[in-house]
């Protein structure tokens, strides 16, 4: 039996998120997903991104 795949409808992807906050799609995943080999991003810059993807209902996919 094949394997069902249910994406998601209106899934938020951070290029979504780059284009609300009119910055690039780099940008908005190293302030989502800040690590120690990353470059940091601005806490203003951070904060703003932060609340377009609350605002839009982005939710990280733990599968990628």
């Amino acid at each position: 039996m094949a394997k069902v795949c249910r994406r998601r409808k209106n899934v938020i992807k951070l290029i979504d998120i780059a284009r609300e906050v009119d910055l690039n799609v780099s940008v908005v995943s190293r302030a989502l997903h800040p690590g120690p080999d990353r470059h940091p991003v601005k806490k203003e810059t951070r904060d703003k991104i932060i609340a377009a993807a609350e605002r839009l209902g982005y939710r990280p996919n733990r599968q990628a």
